[in-house]
């Protein structure tokens, strides 16, 4: 099927799981992208294109990547109700091939949401330690690297509404930032990190701790019981937010391993922007130790 060339705000079908399995091939991929089991509530709903998938980073890689003819939708993610309960919460990647051109939407429009997951405790049991196959752990292989200096996608990125021209701006000089900062791991880092549980619950309101007293729970590599605290977290201390999800199991990115969390949340409009890294569409969740925050 011909590329749609889809902007940001533009209204989209997904087209019928039939007609996705035909753009499949045997291993269930479009480009490399799997059509995941969890994408077929969407199927025959209306939504509204979030923003192209033209350029995002990818765990493990040390340049962003390009995919060709894929957009993220509206707040369409993956609930991990087909891969062992992950609560990463990942938007999905659409191939174009996979959507049509639509009229304006309602909120009729959209699925109703996931059916509740058995407690993730449970679920985690069994899959901790499995490797797993899915979107995110494709992503490497199904994209190609970009290199910065090449002006066409920055052009690109204005032209179809991925972000505006101050946008982009704002973009470059994080991402330059990001690059210069020292480290923020201390000098004396421990080799073993500390941990505070605060036992918190969806819709509780925390503070997130000043950056001098997290840098003191991290290591030499800035990381908290093997967590990063990721680039673009630090500008949010201070800052008071509500608690959305505990988060006790995840697949992780780069070889799509399950591994259990403890005593880490996301935090309610806390999701990563992108501006550190040129603008990355991808919006994932920030994910939050505990002992990095206190409760309001």
């Amino acid at each position: 099927m011909d590329a749609l060339e889809l902007r940001a705000g533009e209204w989209v079908s997904v087209r019928s799981e039939a007609e996705i399995r035909a753009t499949l091939d045997a291993r269930g991929e479009l480009d490399g992208l799997p059509f995941q089991s969890e994408m077929r509530r969407s199927c025959g709903r209306r939504f509204r294109v979030f923003k192209r998938a033209d350029r995002v980073c990818v765990e493990g890689q040390p340049t962003l990547r390009r995919l060709r003819d894929t957009v993220f939708l509206d707040e369409l993610r993956c609930d991990g109700s087909a891969h062992g309960g992950c609560e990463r919460g990942c938007l999905f990647f659409w191939k174009e091939a996979w959507l049509a051109r639509a009229r304006a939407g309602s909120d009729e429009d959209r699925p109703p949401g996931p059916e509740p997951l058995a407690p993730s405790s449970e679920l985690s049991e069994r899959a901790i330690g499995r490797r797993f196959y899915c979107q995110s752990t494709e992503l490497a292989r199904a994209s190609a690297p970009v290199r910065w200096w090449n002006p066409w996608q920055y052009a690109r990125d204005v032209m179809t509404g991925n972000l505006t021209a101050s946008a982009l701006a704002r973009s470059f000089l994080s991402t330059a930032r990001e690059k210069l900062r020292p480290p923020i791991a201390p000098p004396d880092a421990p080799a073993r990190t500390p941990a505070e549980s605060l036992a918190l619950r969806p819709g509780e309101w925390v503070e997130i701790k000043p950056l001098h007293e997290i840098r003191r729970t991290l290591d030499a590599h800035g990381k908290n019981r093997g967590l990063e605290l990721a680039p673009g977290m630090p500008e949010h201390c201070g800052e008071r937010h509500r608690v959305k999800k505990r988060v006790e199991a995840m697949i992780v990115e780069a070889d799509g391993i399950m591994r259990r969390l403890r005593d880490t949340v996301v935090l309610d409009e806390l999701d990563c922007d992108g501006m550190c890294s040129r603008g990355c569409p991808r919006k994932n969740h920030l994910l939050w130790r505990e002992i990095w925050l206190r409760r309001v």
